[in-house]
């Protein structure tokens, strides 16, 4: 049931991922960075399959240490860094996923930890990415065309 439910959540995300970015390519236009979009890419293509066997493996072997909320932090940490930084609130995530790590050792059971660990990432990637979109609509106006509606 677990591994069933980590696939809806992924393509919940993937899906909300491609609708929100819809949305902003909509409304405020395309900005083009080669060096992010290569180190995004990457990230993708690096990460989110490790991260996913992780998973599975930290659910099935159950080990002392929950490894992936190490792997994890690691992951979120380095798309903060790959997307320019500053971003407080990604760095704050990539600490609670990290502190995650121990609590097999302290007596959390596996279905539990597992539970913890969808909690903390599913209400922490919300909540950056309110803050980002907060962020974003704060400093950049909306794109319009040349009679000054909106795109």
């Amino acid at each position: 049931m677990g591994v069933i439910l980590l696939g809806v959540v992924v393509a919940t995300v993937l899906f909300s991922c491609v609708i929100a970015a819809g949305y902003y390519r909509s409304v405020y236009g395309v900005v083009r960075n080669p060096a992010t979009n290569r180190r995004l890419d990457a990230w993708l293509v690096l990460f989110v399959p490790l991260l996913a066997l992780l998973l599975v493996l930290d659910a099935r072997l159950e080990p002392p240490v929950f490894v992936s909320g190490l792997v994890w932090a690691g992951a979120v940490w380095l798309y903060e860094r790959a997307t320019g930084g500053g971003r407080r609130h990604w760095r704050l995530l990539a600490l609670a996923l990290a502190l995650l790590a121990p609590l097999p050792l302290l007596g959390v059971s596996p279905d539990w930890m597992m539970s913890l660990f969808l909690g903390v990432l599913g209400l922490g990637y919300a909540a950056c990415g309110m803050l980002d979109h907060l962020e974003l609509t704060r400093i950049l106006p909306p794109v319009k065309d040349d009679d000054g509606t909106a795109l």
